[in-house]
Protein backbone atom coordinates (compact mmCIF):
# COMPACT_ATOMS: atom_id res chain seq x y z
CA UNK A 1 0.00 0.00 0.00
CA UNK A 2 2.89 2.36 0.76
CA UNK A 3 4.44 1.74 -2.65
CA UNK A 4 1.10 2.21 -4.36
CA UNK A 5 0.61 5.46 -2.50
CA UNK A 6 4.01 6.71 -3.62
CA UNK A 7 3.28 5.75 -7.23
CA UNK A 8 -0.09 7.50 -7.18
CA UNK A 9 1.50 10.58 -5.61
CA UNK A 10 4.23 10.63 -8.25
CA UNK A 11 1.60 10.31 -10.95
CA UNK A 12 -0.37 13.25 -9.59
CA UNK A 13 2.75 15.40 -9.40
CA UNK A 14 4.05 14.25 -12.77
CA UNK A 15 0.93 14.94 -14.82
CA UNK A 16 1.10 18.75 -14.64
CA UNK A 17 4.80 18.66 -15.53
CA UNK A 18 4.21 16.45 -18.56
CA UNK A 19 1.26 18.61 -19.62
CA UNK A 20 3.37 21.77 -19.49
CA UNK A 21 6.05 20.06 -21.57
CA UNK A 22 3.45 19.23 -24.21
CA UNK A 23 2.25 22.84 -24.25
CA UNK A 24 5.82 24.06 -24.66
CA UNK A 25 6.37 21.53 -27.44
CA UNK A 26 3.22 22.79 -29.13
CA UNK A 27 4.59 26.32 -29.22
CA UNK A 28 7.84 25.08 -30.78
CA UNK A 29 5.92 23.16 -33.44
CA UNK A 30 3.81 26.23 -34.13
CA UNK A 31 6.87 28.40 -34.79
CA UNK A 32 8.05 25.76 -37.29
CA UNK A 33 4.72 25.80 -39.06
CA UNK A 34 3.84 22.25 -37.96
CA UNK A 35 0.32 23.22 -36.91
CA UNK A 36 -1.09 19.69 -36.86
CA UNK A 37 1.66 18.50 -34.49
CA UNK A 38 1.14 21.58 -32.35
CA UNK A 39 -2.57 20.83 -32.07
CA UNK A 40 -1.89 17.22 -31.06
CA UNK A 41 0.45 18.35 -28.29
CA UNK A 42 -2.14 20.72 -26.82
CA UNK A 43 -4.76 17.96 -26.90
CA UNK A 44 -2.31 15.58 -25.20
CA UNK A 45 -1.68 18.12 -22.44
CA UNK A 46 -5.41 18.48 -21.86
CA UNK A 47 -5.91 14.70 -21.85
CA UNK A 48 -3.14 14.11 -19.30
CA UNK A 49 -3.92 16.95 -16.89
CA UNK A 50 -7.59 17.67 -16.24
CA UNK A 51 -6.71 21.07 -14.80
CA UNK A 52 -5.61 22.19 -18.26
CA UNK A 53 -9.17 21.74 -19.48
CA UNK A 54 -10.35 24.23 -16.85
CA UNK A 55 -8.05 27.12 -17.72
CA UNK A 56 -7.97 29.49 -20.71
CA UNK A 57 -4.38 28.93 -21.88
CA UNK A 58 -4.84 25.68 -23.89
CA UNK A 59 -7.92 27.04 -25.65
CA UNK A 60 -6.06 30.24 -26.51
CA UNK A 61 -3.26 28.18 -28.05
CA UNK A 62 -5.72 26.10 -30.03
CA UNK A 63 -7.57 29.22 -31.18
CA UNK A 64 -4.37 30.79 -32.51
CA UNK A 65 -3.47 27.53 -34.25
CA UNK A 66 -6.88 27.15 -35.87
CA UNK A 67 -6.76 30.74 -37.07
CA UNK A 68 -3.42 30.06 -38.76
CA UNK A 69 -4.89 26.88 -40.24
CA UNK A 70 -7.77 28.89 -41.72
CA UNK A 71 -10.40 27.40 -39.37
CA UNK A 72 -12.18 30.63 -38.51
CA UNK A 73 -15.42 29.05 -37.30
CA UNK A 74 -14.00 26.89 -34.50
CA UNK A 75 -15.13 27.79 -30.95
CA UNK A 76 -11.46 27.92 -29.92
CA UNK A 77 -10.93 30.59 -32.59
CA UNK A 78 -13.80 32.61 -31.14
CA UNK A 79 -12.24 32.23 -27.68
CA UNK A 80 -8.81 33.50 -28.75
CA UNK A 81 -10.47 36.36 -30.64
CA UNK A 82 -12.37 37.28 -27.47
CA UNK A 83 -9.16 37.34 -25.44
CA UNK A 84 -7.51 39.55 -28.06
CA UNK A 85 -10.46 41.99 -28.07
CA UNK A 86 -10.44 42.06 -24.27
CA UNK A 87 -6.74 42.94 -24.25
CA UNK A 88 -7.49 45.82 -26.62
CA UNK A 89 -10.24 47.14 -24.35
CA UNK A 90 -13.09 46.27 -26.73
CA UNK A 91 -15.30 44.78 -24.03
CA UNK A 92 -18.72 44.45 -25.76
CA UNK A 93 -17.07 42.79 -28.76
CA UNK A 94 -15.08 40.46 -26.48
CA UNK A 95 -18.23 39.46 -24.60
CA UNK A 96 -19.91 38.61 -27.90
CA UNK A 97 -17.02 36.35 -28.95
CA UNK A 98 -16.95 34.61 -25.55
CA UNK A 99 -20.64 33.89 -26.09
CA UNK A 100 -19.93 32.40 -29.52
CA UNK A 101 -17.20 30.23 -28.02
CA UNK A 102 -19.56 29.04 -25.27
CA UNK A 103 -22.18 28.05 -27.85
CA UNK A 104 -19.73 26.21 -30.09
CA UNK A 105 -20.61 22.70 -28.91
CA UNK A 106 -17.57 21.96 -26.69
CA UNK A 107 -18.91 21.65 -23.14
CA UNK A 108 -15.57 22.08 -21.38
CA UNK A 109 -14.61 25.08 -23.49
CA UNK A 110 -18.12 26.42 -22.98
CA UNK A 111 -17.68 26.43 -19.20
CA UNK A 112 -14.34 28.23 -19.45
CA UNK A 113 -15.73 30.76 -21.95
CA UNK A 114 -18.73 31.55 -19.75
CA UNK A 115 -16.49 31.96 -16.71
CA UNK A 116 -14.30 34.43 -18.59
CA UNK A 117 -17.37 36.23 -19.94
CA UNK A 118 -18.85 36.58 -16.45
CA UNK A 119 -15.61 37.93 -14.98
CA UNK A 120 -15.13 40.43 -17.79
CA UNK A 121 -18.75 41.64 -17.67
CA UNK A 122 -18.62 42.07 -13.89
CA UNK A 123 -15.32 43.96 -14.01
CA UNK A 124 -16.59 46.21 -16.80
CA UNK A 125 -19.79 46.87 -14.86
CA UNK A 126 -17.77 47.91 -11.81
CA UNK A 127 -15.77 50.33 -13.94
CA UNK A 128 -18.94 51.86 -15.37
CA UNK A 129 -20.54 52.08 -11.92
CA UNK A 130 -17.58 54.04 -10.55
CA UNK A 131 -17.98 56.58 -13.35
CA UNK A 132 -21.65 57.06 -12.51
CA UNK A 133 -23.15 55.14 -15.45
CA UNK A 134 -25.41 53.09 -13.19
CA UNK A 135 -27.95 51.86 -15.76
CA UNK A 136 -25.31 50.53 -18.15
CA UNK A 137 -23.36 49.02 -15.26
CA UNK A 138 -26.49 47.19 -14.17
CA UNK A 139 -26.90 45.80 -17.69
CA UNK A 140 -23.44 44.26 -17.66
CA UNK A 141 -23.91 42.85 -14.16
CA UNK A 142 -26.99 41.08 -15.49
CA UNK A 143 -24.87 39.78 -18.39
CA UNK A 144 -22.43 38.43 -15.81
CA UNK A 145 -25.24 36.68 -13.91
CA UNK A 146 -26.55 35.09 -17.10
CA UNK A 147 -23.08 33.80 -18.00
CA UNK A 148 -22.34 32.40 -14.55
CA UNK A 149 -25.38 32.21 -12.23
CA UNK A 150 -23.23 31.01 -9.31
CA UNK A 151 -21.18 34.20 -9.16
CA UNK A 152 -22.02 36.53 -6.26
CA UNK A 153 -20.41 39.69 -7.65
CA UNK A 154 -22.93 40.06 -10.45
CA UNK A 155 -25.94 39.74 -8.15
CA UNK A 156 -24.50 42.07 -5.54
CA UNK A 157 -23.63 44.69 -8.16
CA UNK A 158 -27.02 44.45 -9.88
CA UNK A 159 -28.81 44.74 -6.57
CA UNK A 160 -26.85 47.84 -5.60
CA UNK A 161 -27.49 49.38 -9.03
CA UNK A 162 -31.22 48.73 -8.80
CA UNK A 163 -31.16 50.26 -5.32
CA UNK A 164 -29.45 53.39 -6.64
CA UNK A 165 -32.04 53.63 -9.42
CA UNK A 166 -34.84 53.36 -6.80
CA UNK A 167 -36.06 50.05 -8.24
CA UNK A 168 -36.26 48.56 -4.76
CA UNK A 169 -38.31 45.46 -5.61
CA UNK A 170 -35.68 44.26 -8.10
CA UNK A 171 -32.94 45.16 -5.65
CA UNK A 172 -34.63 43.00 -3.01
CA UNK A 173 -34.87 40.12 -5.50
CA UNK A 174 -31.12 40.05 -6.14
CA UNK A 175 -30.07 40.80 -2.56
CA UNK A 176 -32.15 37.87 -1.28
CA UNK A 177 -30.58 35.49 -3.81
CA UNK A 178 -27.14 36.12 -2.31
CA UNK A 179 -28.21 34.60 1.01
CA UNK A 180 -28.30 31.15 -0.62
CA UNK A 181 -24.86 31.58 -2.21
CA UNK A 182 -22.63 32.77 0.62
CA UNK A 183 -21.81 31.94 4.23
CA UNK A 184 -19.55 34.96 4.86
CA UNK A 185 -20.81 36.73 8.00
CA UNK A 186 -19.72 40.22 6.93
CA UNK A 187 -21.37 39.91 3.54
CA UNK A 188 -24.56 38.51 5.06
CA UNK A 189 -24.65 41.42 7.52
CA UNK A 190 -24.19 43.91 4.68
CA UNK A 191 -26.94 42.29 2.62
CA UNK A 192 -29.27 42.36 5.61
CA UNK A 193 -28.60 46.09 5.92
CA UNK A 194 -29.21 46.61 2.21
CA UNK A 195 -32.50 44.77 2.42
CA UNK A 196 -33.44 46.88 5.41
CA UNK A 197 -32.74 50.01 3.36
CA UNK A 198 -34.90 48.75 0.48
CA UNK A 199 -37.86 47.84 2.67
CA UNK A 200 -37.56 51.16 4.52
CA UNK A 201 -37.66 53.07 1.22
CA UNK A 202 -40.79 51.11 0.27
CA UNK A 203 -42.46 52.19 3.50
CA UNK A 204 -42.33 48.78 5.25
CA UNK A 205 -40.70 49.87 8.52
CA UNK A 206 -41.41 46.64 10.40
CA UNK A 207 -39.79 44.48 7.71
CA UNK A 208 -36.87 46.88 7.49
CA UNK A 209 -36.38 46.70 11.27
CA UNK A 210 -36.32 42.89 11.05
CA UNK A 211 -33.40 42.95 8.61
CA UNK A 212 -31.48 45.62 10.53
CA UNK A 213 -31.82 43.57 13.71
CA UNK A 214 -30.73 40.43 11.86
CA UNK A 215 -27.58 42.25 10.81
CA UNK A 216 -26.86 43.27 14.40
CA UNK A 217 -26.98 39.65 15.56
CA UNK A 218 -23.67 38.82 13.91
CA UNK A 219 -20.98 38.86 16.64
CA UNK A 220 -17.91 41.03 16.61
CA UNK A 221 -19.17 43.45 13.95
CA UNK A 222 -19.50 47.14 14.64
CA UNK A 223 -22.39 47.73 12.29
CA UNK A 224 -22.85 51.49 12.14
CA UNK A 225 -25.40 51.32 9.34
CA UNK A 226 -27.80 49.24 11.40
CA UNK A 227 -27.26 51.32 14.54
CA UNK A 228 -27.92 54.52 12.65
CA UNK A 229 -31.09 53.33 10.97
CA UNK A 230 -32.54 51.77 14.12
CA UNK A 231 -32.51 55.08 15.99
CA UNK A 232 -35.69 56.91 16.94
CA UNK A 233 -34.92 59.49 14.28
CA UNK A 234 -35.97 56.91 11.68
CA UNK A 235 -38.76 55.27 13.67
CA UNK A 236 -40.58 58.02 15.51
Amino acid sequence: FGVMGLLLGALQVGRPIVAERYLASSQISETRGAFTDAEKDVRRAMAIDEWQRLRPKPYLQLGILYKKMGLADRPETFFSRAADLQARGLVPEALFEYGRAANGGDLELGRVALTEKAKLASHYASTLYKTGVTGEACHYWLVSIQANPEEINGRFGAARAFHDMADYWKAIKYFEQIFTKTSQPCLIADIANDLGDCWYKLGHSDTARKYYMASRKWPGRVNYRALKTLTARYYK
